[in-house]
């Protein structure tokens, strides 16, 4: 039975454009909409751009695009166990297959939002982009053509401002976006007066958003939904701008949700869920996987990575955040609470999507400010770089398993021999700005990958954790 015949949904104004199709989006992003509009406190939907190539759209199309939210967890000391059909969304375009119909959302009167979630990789820069070549364009790129397609239709005549929300987790993702966005505007030689109409009409907010959206087993329905999505009672959305009315104006739903917090600066929040939350995800979850578990609630559970987790949070991480300590403690102890949710089937083979990328902005950074305050690198820490050089090694040289990454890195790794650690942490094209100091890691990366290969994960783990 379809989920259509157990909700109608009513058309509403498309009012924001999302880049981005993904599990996290549909189950953040889209509640507040849909939670806006079942309150009254907004009137609006969301057009869905799918903008990579590959997959297809045909659930959403089969399922009018709606889909069953599932929240489980432990909250104020309450179980919840809730389930509601989200239908806050109008319609989802293929680019790649449609670049008419993307060119087109430029004319929507009604755009006033645009939001994104394309992973850290996905805020960049690529000089190669052709103006022309909509669907082979980085996310900026696509970003910049469909707002000079709006420029070029309206002009200056078009003063209401436009808010870009992106919810990718890069630090000051905002600033970074407009950044790309400014430079296309060079590289393809655009006018002047478009670049200032995106300096004075196009407001680029620095977000940040926590809420765990995991996998999950038998969740029965009434009808057939193949995009069920599952998620945790907790939520935290928190926008950075210096015009707060302009943007609440345009989301009056987000006014008085407790989840949002709005404000000129959101360093302290972004820099606590960055390298605690994301962090140990990003530092443990690969070794998990190559050391047997599925799931995070079992590496959580688990005596020796319990010890290493306990490890580099409390030694290594909330050493380097400038907050108070006992503030901090309770955060990661909330945090650790989370990660072990009964209720929720978070993947580790999920987590590991985009892990070079990841590893850079959620690890690395806490590496590099630990070393200038202690005078050396963390050790926890120092031996999740080797874990996830053997998680990859393990997957594209020995194709144990596969690996979500782009093909750049996917490329840098067939071409290595497993075995020169320098070498690997050379290389430009993984590390970025960062080759130089990672380059640094390499002798004691190699002492690393030894005790893997020597005593595997677990055993390693209990030699660094001593």
């Amino acid at each position: 039975m379809s989920i259509k015949t157990f909700q109608n949904k009513i058309v509403k104004p498309i009012r924001i454009i999302q880049f981005g199709e993904g599990k996290f989006l549909r189950a953040f992003w889209e509640e507040y909409i849909d939670d806006g509009n079942a309150s009254g406190q907004y009137d609006g939907a969301i057009l869905i751009v799918k903008p990579r190539k590959g997959g297809n759209i045909d659930d959403f199309r089969q399922q009018d695009c709606m889909y069953t939210l599932v929240t489980r967890g432990i909250k104020d000391g309450e179980i919840v166990d809730q389930k509601k059909i989200i239908t806050s969304v109008d319609s989802v375009i293929q680019c790649d297959e449609n670049v008419n119909a993307f060119l087109a959302l430029a004319t929507l009167d009604s755009l006033e939002v645009i939001v994104s979630n394309t992973t850290e990789a996905g805020i960049c820069v690529n000089i190669k982009d052709d103006f022309s070549d909509i669907a082979g364009q980085s996310y900026p790129g696509k970003l910049t053509r469909l707002l000079f397609e709006r420029y070029e239709k309206y002009g200056d005549a078009q003063n209401e401002e436009l808010v870009i929300l992106p919810l990718e987790l890069n630090d000051k993702n905002g600033e970074l976006l407009k950044n790309a966005v400014t430079e296309y505007i060079k590289i393809w030689g655009l006018s002047k007066g478009f670049k200032h109409w995106v300096e004075t009409s196009v407001i680029f907010c620095n977000t940040l958003v926590d809420r765990i959206v995991s996998g999950y087993l038998d969740i029965e329905l009434p009808y057939e939904d193949k995009l069920i999505d599952v998620c945790e009672p907790y939520k935290l959305f928190a926008i950075e701008t210096r015009v707060p009315e302009k943007v609440k104006k345009k989301l009056p739903l987000l006014n008085m949700n407790s989840s949002v917090v709005i404000s000129d600066n959101i360093d302290v929040y972004r820099e606590r869920k960055v390298k605690v939350l994301n962090g140990v995800h990003t530092a443990v979850s690969l070794a998990a996987y190559n050391a047997g578990f599925i799931y995070v609630e079992q590496m959580m559970n688990d005596e020796v990575f319990s010890c290493f987790i306990d490890k580099i949070i409390y030694d290594e991480i909330l050493t380097t955040i400038n907050m108070e300590t006992d503030k901090l403690i309770v955060y990661a102890e909330e945090i650790k609470q989370r990660f072990k949710n009964p209720f929720l089937y978070h993947r580790l083979k999920d987590i590991s999507m985009n892990s070079i990328s990841k590893f850079k902005v959620r690890v690395l950074p806490t590496m590099i400010d630990y070393k200038s305050e202690h005078g050396v690198y963390p050790k926890g820490l120092m031996f999740s770089l080797a874990a996830l050089l053997y998680f990859y090694k393990n997957g594209i040289i020995n194709k144990q398993y596969t690996i979500v990454d782009s093909t750049e890195v996917i490329e840098v790794f067939s071409k290595w021999d497993g075995k020169n650690i320098r070498h690997i942490l050379s290389n430009e094209i993984l590390w970025g700005e960062f080759t130089e100091t990672i380059k640094e890691m390499s002798d004691d990366t190699t002492n690393n990958m030894k005790l893997i290969h020597e005593y595997g994960i677990k055993g390693a783990m209990k030699i660094i954790c001593k």
